[in-house]
């Protein structure tokens, strides 16, 4: 019976080959840099849930409150506080809340995460599994997409990849506790990232690992209490701090909202089998040597402890998540790390048995097939997916200019809508309202703006409304947007003469 988790040496048996592993080494560093950080600035913010992260940071900034999110100036609970207060800084130093400012925390922990897993994969399993492992992340189409967002899955991962890194790490010298307080740490700031679904990535692959290959140490470090008493002091004053200054309800019903509907209610979910697909699409064209020897490699991983570690690491959240109600491409990014781990040894054998049959052919085909796979992504990230993404933001600009050329006294709504990129940009609130307070307003005639949605156009027929302008299309190819004003007359003297704005990038 195993009481630690043993490891395997002679993984880095490529033939000596010292001149291809500095080149592909080369390859991986600037591409994480190129492909992390080069042309954050270019785009504008992409999706609701990156405008939702920048609003919130820009209204904590603005009302001096770093404990409580809000949108709009209303309670913003969905989401603990922990990627706000990592951009926090970023924001005070810059003086700005610029799309690349707020995007840095991301950029920052991907590609430090992507040097720290090299290191400790380098260090206990192998140079070779540690650099193709590094490779495969850094070439990961999803986690490189998050990486570059103000979005919260690149926090997650890190955070929860990071336990499992160093719970590998404890077990390696059970003896010194350091790293599996490390272990405690980083799971407990993913509990603070987005609160228990955090657990899922670590408590579960780590207890089937343990059971499974009878490793005492894995299931020891489950039950220790210095290590809960950790995590307990990095995940939970920020809760308490909300139960005890806000009304329960509140907290309770982002409860049922966000994690009881989710994991077994009745929430719009991809197919059963979105993850698997997930999963081997964006971990290609490396996942395609999972034919090579697919039988005796499963039997020879999965027999070796170390190796099976990381297996289980990916495979148990995967199939729990499965079960979940909701099921969306964004939820499975934790498990990516371990997945290219797993996959990076896996590569490794691929290519230890090419080289026995190319010899002194496989320095320059693996440095041309890796240098070009790079570039790929450098290109995709800076040339193309700037222009391909074009009709989510190009309508920004327009709608914001032609709303800043009224007086900011006049207030701006947003039509059964809340339209988060838009009140980023605008920088102050947009509330949404209904046809009942439009009406209500119109009668008062009291000024005021109105952005509604090409679904909702024709319950604002016939309301006493000019249009101020129109543009398509609006974040989907399929959707256009308005603004109206209210018909006093300020309004009608400003709708003469006025012409529609061209279209171009906000920056």
């Amino acid at each position: 019976m195993e009481t630690s988790c043993s490891v395997t040496a002679g993984e880095d048996n490529l033939g000596g080959q010292e001149r291809l592993y500095n080149i592909m080494f080369w390859f991986a560093f600037a591409g994480s840099v190129m492909i992390y950080f080069w042309g954050i600035w270019q785009i504008p913010v992409l999706t609701h849930n990156e405008g939702r992260r920048m609003i919130v940071v820009q209204e904590m900034l603005a009302r001096h409150n770093y404990l409580i999110p809000t949108i709009n100036h209303e309670l913003y609970l969905e989401k603990p506080p922990l990627f706000y207060w990592l951009a926090l800084p970023f924001a005070l130093l810059f003086k700005s809340t610029a799309e690349w400012v707020l995007r840095l925390p991301s950029a920052l922990l991907a590609f430090g995460f992507t040097w720290l897993l090299f290191q400790r994969v380098g260090k206990h399993i192998g140079r070779w599994p540690g650099l193709f492992s590094a490779l495969i992340l850094i070439t990961c189409l999803h986690f490189s997409n998050f990486s570059r967002l103000a979005e919260i899955p690149t926090a997650l991962t890190v955070c929860c990849a990071s336990a499992i890194l160093f719970y590998f790490d404890y077990m390696q010298k059970p003896e010194q506790k350091g790293f599996l307080y490390l272990s405690y740490l980083s799971i407990g700031l993913g509990f603070l990232t987005k609160g228990p679904v955090a657990l899922v990535f670590f408590v579960p692959p780590i207890l089937v690992f343990g059971m499974l290959q009878k490793n005492r140490q894995a299931l020891k470090g489950l039950v220790f209490i210095r290590g809960w008493l950790i995590f307990a002091l990095s995940a939970f004053p920020w809760f308490l701090y909300v139960l005890t200054s806000l009304d329960k309800g509140q907290l309770g019903g982002v409860i049922q909202k966000d994690i009881v509907h989710k994991v077994a209610g009745t929430a719009d979910s991809g197919p059963f089998y979105l993850y698997l697909l997930v999963l081997l699409g964006c971990l290609a064209p490396w996942s395609l040597v999972l034919a090579y020897k697919t039988k005796s490699n499963i039997k020879t991983l999965f027999s070796t402890s170390n190796y099976a570690y990381f297996g289980y690491a990916f495979l148990v959240p995967l199939v729990i998540m499965t079960f979940f109600s909701a099921r969306e491409a964004n939820y499975i990014v934790p498990i990516l790390p371990p997945a290219a781990i797993f996959l990076g040894i896996w590569v490794a054998r691929f290519f230890e048995g090419l080289n026995r049959s190319w010899k002194n052919k496989l320095n320059l085909r693996l440095s041309l097939a890796v240098g070009a796979l790079v570039m790929v992504h450098i290109l995709y990230y800076s040339v193309v997916m700037p222009r391909l993404s074009r009709y989510k933001y190009e309508a920004f600009e327009p709608v914001i200019s032609t709303i800043k050329k009224h007086p900011e006294s006049i207030p701006v709504y947003g039509y059964n809508n809340l339209f988060y990129q838009l009140i980023y940009y605008y920088g102050h609130p947009i509330p949404r309202i209904g046809e009942k307070e439009v009406e209500g307003m119109i009668l008062k005639e009291s000024p005021f703006i109105l952005i509604a949605e090409n679904k909702h156009w024709d319950q604002l027929k016939g309301l006493d409304l000019s249009i101020l302008m129109e543009y398509r299309p609006f974040i989907n190819k399929k959707r256009a947007v308005r603004v109206y004003f209210s018909k006093d007359e300020h309004a009608r003297s400003f709708e003469s003469g006025e012409s529609r704005p061209e279209a171009h990038a906000s920056q």
